[in-house]
């Protein structure tokens, strides 16, 4: 952005000392148009380069000379540079529905097709391995085209951050055999295989950094045509499960504290008003509290904004785990939201609408259902779901 910023100085400068030159001014039909081009995502080698050279061939007092024949100041010309910010329209806010999503975009337009405002991809593309594959470049394409979907079909997203690298210490892989093992080749697929907390924070968090940066929608360095940024970040998922065929984190509840605490300080450092969610518990079991009961003794209560829990597989979907995840934070005196970001029914018996109903009364603010089909489990189809959903949006408090 600040090269974007210097050489829009250039131009408007140069522009204006064109125009006070005499006898060498064009007419306005004669005018070359100029025209600014975002950047792309990776720029050529050179061009950083190229665009210095442009910005400081013209003498400072020259410039200091057009700003006064302008009567711009350099805080005019820093507004110009970036562009509006955006944020989360508030029908979408006040929409209590979601779904999670996998690798197919066509499954955006189904969430809107029934009328839901929320998607959850899972894994997802916000992942640090996939995204910083070469240490210092930063590919946002995948997560782009995510973004740009979603707002083109009126959904916004919460993203799922996972804080893993496809390399390190053999003790922190997990086994070929996990569900998220990433397969293909350039493993941008699935969850990277090295699952404990990063050996190197302070990288971390500058990828996090721009990350959250460039889809925060503050007019600031922006992902380019950005209409529904993202304002909900959640730090990985379901962090005390742990077997064989599926291990999403790779470390105790101090090891997770410590990612939590470092993701929340940057998001809230790069953007304000984003709202941290704590990785989804994985559910209301003895063992599963436990975990969550020794990161809330050790403050986990102050990073993060919004309480998260799930209910998958469970014989009980009468309030989807909330009432009894609410004890646990009523014990430690944490009075925060709480989503429901993963809701599975084991078959087409499910209540979906007593259940939200039920969990919206417990204090459940929004849910997030594992599939457009109500019993089905694994990826949803897209274009395809049951009615029973619609019946569930109507329950959202308007």
């Amino acid at each position: 952005m600040k090269n974007l910023t210097a050489a829009l100085i250039v131009v408007i400068l140069l522009m204006n000392g064109c125009a006070t030159s005499g006898p060498d001014k064009k007419s306005p039909a004669e005018e070359e148009k100029v025209s600014v081009i975002e950047p792309a995502i990776k720029e050529p080698d050179g061009a950083k380069k190229k665009l210095e050279d442009k910005t400081t061939n013209t003498p400072q007092p020259q410039i200091e000379k057009n700003l006064t024949n302008l009567n711009l100041t350099m805080g005019d010309i820093e507004k110009m540079a970036d562009v509006e910010a955006v944020s989360i329209p508030a029908s979408i806010e006040k929409n209590c529905i979601g779904f999670l999503t996998g690798g197919d975009l066509r499954e955006i337009k189904t969430i809107a097709m029934i009328g839901g405002g929320w998607a959850r991809p899972h894994p997802g593309p916000f992942s640090w391995g996939a995204i910083e594959e070469t240490k210092g470049e930063y590919d946002f394409f995948d997560t782009d085209a995510l973004v740009l979907t979603a707002q083109a079909n009126n959904i916004s997203i919460l993203a799922t951050v996972w804080p893993f690298l496809n390399n390190g210490e053999e003790k922190c892989k997990v086994s070929e055999n996990d569900q998220f093992y990433p397969r293909d080749p350039r493993r941008r697929l699935g969850i990277p295989p090295y699952r404990c907390k990063p050996e190197n924070m302070a990288a971390y968090k500058k990828f996090l950094a721009a990350l959250v940066e460039r889809y925060d929608g503050d007019g600031k360095e922006d992902m380019p045509n950005l209409k529904i940024p993202i304002k909900y970040w959640e730090v990985s998922n379901e962090p005390e499960l742990k077997s064989p065929t599926l291990t999403f984190f790779i470390g105790d509840e101090n090891d997770y504290l410590e990612i939590l605490k470092e993701s929340y300080a940057t998001i809230k450092q790069t953007c304000e008003d984003c709202k941290v969610l704590h990785g989804g518990a994985a559910g209301a079991s003895e063992e599963f509290l436990a975990f969550w009961n020794k990161v809330l003794q050790s403050g986990g209560g102050n990073y993060f904004d919004i309480t998260n829990i799930h209910s998958i597989s469970s014989p009980d979907v009468s309030d989807l785990n909330v009432e009894k995840f609410k004890s646990l934070l009523d014990k430690h005196n944490i009075k925060k939201p709480i989503w429901v970001t993963e809701a599975e029914f084991r078959d087409s018996s499910g209540d979906v609408k007593a259940s939200t109903q039920n969990a919206l009364d417990a204090g459940a603010s929004k849910i997030f259902f594992v599939s457009f089909n109500v019993g089905g489990h694994g990826p949803p189809t897209p274009g395809s779901y049951n009615k029973d959903y619609k019946e569930a949006i109507k329950l959202c408090k308007k």
